[in-house]
């Protein structure tokens, strides 16, 4: 027979494990910051800057610091602070980019999905861990410029297909750290 002071511990310990698992579903390996060279592709109007991206854990539940971090210069560091929000009652993400802007966002298949509208512009944003870095990446198209083909007989309907405009891509790799508060 086992003593109950033991079943006590056992079940003490197992919920605040679970208690931690809720409130951080990420799986701790994504956590950390990433660091390289951003690729931007406009046409005739290309670039190339350094990058980094930090995702990190938070004391609130939920919720974690997510940063972009772009340096066009060298006296230049454009930081973006914005947090990741866990819906638990969705099992959904959002970021928030604390000025009521706030973006869907999915985790699939090891990566964050994230597709908007803003000023007449469709961005998908797609961040893909990765063991040791992440793929970053964000399509914009522009609305204006979309092109419908298709949609001449009930078998074949119409399409609306839009045109991408730039596409931004970094592989930034994981510095030393581990993300945690």
């Amino acid at each position: 027979m086992i003593p109950i002071r033991y079943l006590i511990i056992v079940c003490i310990c197992f919920f605040q494990f679970s208690d931690l698992n809720a409130q951080y579903p990420l799986p701790e390996s994504y956590l950390g910051k990433y660091q390289g060279v951003l690729h931007i592709y406009a046409g005739a109007k290309n670039q190339i800057l350094p990058m980094e991206f930090h995702l990190l854990a938070t004391d609130s539940a939920y919720h974690y610091d997510y940063r972009l971090i772009y340096m066009p210069n060298d006296s230049v560091r454009d930081e973006r602070v914005y947090s990741l929000i866990y819906h638990p009652d969705t099992d959904s993400y959002e970021v928030d980019e604390h000025n009521g802007i706030r973006l869907s966002t999915r985790l699939a298949d090891h990566g964050l999905y994230s597709l908007f509208e803003v000023q007449g512009g469709l961005l998908t944003s797609v961040i893909q861990f990765q063991e040791t870095y992440v793929d970053f990446s964000i399509t914009y198209s522009a609305k204006n410029q979309s092109v419908t083909t298709g949609g001449s007989s009930d078998d074949i309907p119409e399409v609306i297909s839009y045109p991408v405009g730039s596409v931004q891509k970094a592989r930034l790799v994981k510095m030393a750290g581990n993300g945690k508060p």
